[in-house]
């Protein structure tokens, strides 16, 4: 990560108590990206190795990445269902695009959500305005737990990415089939990485590829020296 100009722990005040995150901003940055780890009750939390490799892919395109632990017992705070990690990740939202401001970097922030956290970027990208949104083995269950998954799946108009392994035993692949039927104003592209499971054991290699590729078209290149 030659391109990294500064890694910095901090706390995101909630609605429900503070959050624990890690904010890696480039020198030479392309806006920002929230990343959103798998479920908090199954040993989700921000040090996923999903989530990892996804911050180091962005990072490598010069994105900005911000991760946190959602409420549960990563963070110490009680779990507060689906609705309480959209609230967890709205807030996450703000913090990143005050953090990005203060550093004299464009404010433009997309999301990633691996599992459990790309059901919940669902409803992110639906209820707030981001650049891009990336799911990664979302389940449509679980994003179905909290009302109004439609109407707000139909308010999407970034561009997005929905990932998922054929093999994954966890979330049935028909989910990713499923999730972007119901996004009626935005044209997704729907990914599935052959021989992957729900954990990518295999084909972690390709999914980021993938990722790199669909970052890369949708924010251009950025030249060091210059922020847009």
């Amino acid at each position: 990560m030659s391109n990294l100009a500064s890694r910095e722990e901090l706390i995101i005040e909630g609605p429900g108590g503070s959050l624990p995150a890690i904010v890696t901003v480039p020198q030479w940055s392309q806006g920002g990206a929230l990343l959103l780890h798998p479920h908090p009750l199954y040993g989700g939390c921000k040090e996923d190795r999903i989530v990892l490799a996804t911050e180091e892919t962005l990072l490598s395109l010069g994105v900005a990445t911000l991760r946190f632990d959602f409420r549960g017992p990563p963070s110490g705070l009680p779990y507060a269902g689906v609705d309480g990690a959209i609230d967890d990740a709205l807030s996450a939202m703000d913090e990143m695009r005050s953090h990005l401001r203060s550093a004299s970097q464009h404010p433009d922030i997309g999301v990633v959500g691996y599992s459990f956290g790309g059901s919940v970027a669902l409803h992110i990208a639906g209820l707030t305005s981001v650049s891009f949104l990336v799911t990664i083995s979302a389940s449509y269950d679980i994003a179905a737990d909290v009302p109004l998954l439609a109407e707000r799946l139909s308010a999407i108009t970034c561009p997005v990415l929905l990932l998922h392994g054929d093999r994954d035993s966890v979330v049935s692949v028909s989910d990713v089939t499923r999730i972007a039927s119901l996004m009626d104003n935005a044209d997704p592209l729907v990914r599935t990485i052959e021989g992957a499971d729900h954990f990518y054991n295999w084909g972690l290699d390709e999914m980021t590829t993938v990722l790199r590729q669909f970052v890369s078209r949708v924010r251009p290149p950025v030249c060091p020296g210059s922020n847009r």
